[in-house]
């Protein structure tokens, strides 16, 4: 298993959901076409209220073969939808 610090930059989604249909883990659908799950830690928690929205994320980034993973240690939110130039 593969950790480097990053920043990823996309937009955060439903990623896991319980039997009930509740969401109970997200990713980042980076611009790049590719998905970065977000492990569940105080930041992910707060980002569950941000679904759809645009952010850049820093973190640790683990690779699990197909799987990607991050643990996040800071956010930003972003109204304007094209953070890929920021």
């Amino acid at each position: 298993m593969e950790t480097s610090q990053v920043i990823v930059k996309g937009i955060i989604v439903p990623a896991e959901w319980n039997q009930e249909g509740i969401i109970t883990g997200i990713a980042v659908a980076t611009y790049d076409e590719k998905t970065v799950f977000i492990e569940d830690n105080r930041f992910a928690r707060k980002l569950l209220g941000f679904l759809r929205k645009p952010v850049i994320l820093s973190g640790t980034v683990s690779d699990h073969g197909a799987k990607k993973t991050i643990v996040i240690t800071e956010f930003q939110i972003h109204e304007k939808s094209d953070i890929t130039q920021t």
